[in-house]
C-alpha cells in the first residue's frame, strides 16, 4: 500500500481489508496531512500487523520496494492503495482465488470523486478498466517499462489467470487540495526518467497553473502560494464535473462507505476526532 496524503480514506481502506490481510506493508511518501496518525490509530484499534517504510521514490519503484521487502516470506500479494476500499464480497472472492490456485488476477474499479456520494460525469470512466490486485509470489512477476503495476510472464505454464468482470474495489479520490493539485502532473512526472526530482519540484517547474500564474500574475509566487490561489476557485466549482453515484445503475457501495455517508462524513476522516467512528463499525 503506497500512500501519500491519504488521511481521509486510509482508515476506511484498512477497515475494508483488515479481515483478510496478514500483513500490511505501507510505504509512506512525505506529505502534509495526518495519514500516519490514522494508520497508528487503526493499527492499535484492530491489532493490525503493519510494517511502515518511507520513500519518495516514484510509484513503480515503491511497489517494487514493497514486493522485494516481503519476497522471502510472502505467499500472495494484494495491491491496495490508501484510497481504495474493497467491496464487501472481496474476501470470499480472494479466498476462492487461493483455493482455485489462481496466480494472477485483475478486476475493474468503481470511481468516486470529491466525496463519497459523487462520481465523474463521464459514464465511461465510472467503472475503470481492470487493474491487477492479486498475484502469487512467483519469480517472473515484473514491472513493465511503462506504468506502475506488476504483470506476469504469459510464457510460464504454471500461471492461472482470472480477470473479473465485476469490481472488487472502489477508488475514492477524496484528498486535500494540495495533493489533488500536485496529482495533476503525476503521470508526466512518473514517466520522466531523465529528471530525478520530487513531485513538488517537478510541479514547481512544469505545472501549467504554476506557469500561468508566474507569467500573468507574479513571477515570484511560490508553489504553495499558487496552490492556495487555485484552491479558492476549486472550492467554488468542486462538483462541476461530478454527478451523484447511482447504486441502482452501477454497483452497491461497500458498507464502510455507506456507514460514513449515514454519519454525514462524506469526506471520510477529515479530522482526527472522526477516527472514533471506526470504533463503531
Amino acid at each position: 500500500m503506497p500512500v501519500w496524503d491519504e488521511q481521509n480514506m486510509i482508515g476506511l481502506a484498512l477497515a475494508s481489508s483488515r479481515h483478510f490481510i496478514y500483513e500490511y506493508i505501507i510505504i509512506i511518501q512525505e506529505g502534509v496531512d495526518k495519514t500516519r496518525e490514522v494508520i497508528d490509530y487503526c493499527k492499535k484499534l484492530w491489532n493490525l500487523k503493519i510494517t511502515i517504510l518511507e520513500s519518495n521514490l516514484k510509484l513503480r519503484y515503491k511497489r517494487e520496494l514493497i514486493m522485494n521487502y516481503a519476497k522471502k516470506y510472502a505467499d500472495y500479494y494484494i495491491l491496495q492503495d490508501g484510497d481504495e476500499i474493497f467491496c464487501d464480497h472481496a474476501q470470499d472472492e480472494i479466498e476462492k482465488l487461493i483455493k482455485d490456485n489462481v496466480t494472477f488476477s485483475t478486476s475493474p474499479i468503481v470511481f468516486l470523486e470529491n466525496d463519497l456520494n459523487h462520481t465523474t460525469t463521464k459514464d465511461e470512466d465510472i467503472i475503470m478498466v481492470n487493474h491487477p490486485f492479486f498475484f502469487k509470489n512467483y519469480p517472473d512477476i515484473y514491472f513493465p517499462k511503462s506504468g506502475d503495476m506488476p504483470w506476469y510472464n504469459p510464457n510460464c505454464s504454471y500461471h492461472s489467470i482470472k480477470h473479473f468482470k465485476h469490481p472488487l474495489k472502489f477508488d475514492c479520490k477524496i484528498k486535500n487540495y494540495r495533493r489533488l493539485f500536485l496529482r495533476e502532473m503525476f503521470t508526466p512526472w512518473h514517466e520522466n526518467e531523465k529528471e530525478q526530482m520530487s513531485i513538488e519540484e517537478y510541479c514547481d517547474k512544469n505545472h501549467y497553473h504554476v506557469l500561468w500564474y508566474r507569467e500573468n500574475i507574479d513571477a515570484n509566487l511560490s508553489l504553495e502560494n499558487i496552490i492556495k490561489k487555485c484552491q479558492e476557485d476549486y472550492e467554488k466549482n468542486k462538483f462541476k464535473w461530478n454527478k451523484i453515484y447511482d447504486e441502482e445503475k452501477y454497483y452497491k457501495k461497500p458498507k464502510i462507505i455507506t456507514f460514513f455517508i449515514e454519519k454525514n462524513k462524506l469526506n471520510g476522516i477529515e479530522h482526527l476526532e472522526d477516527l472514533e467512528l471506526l470504533n463503531l463499525i
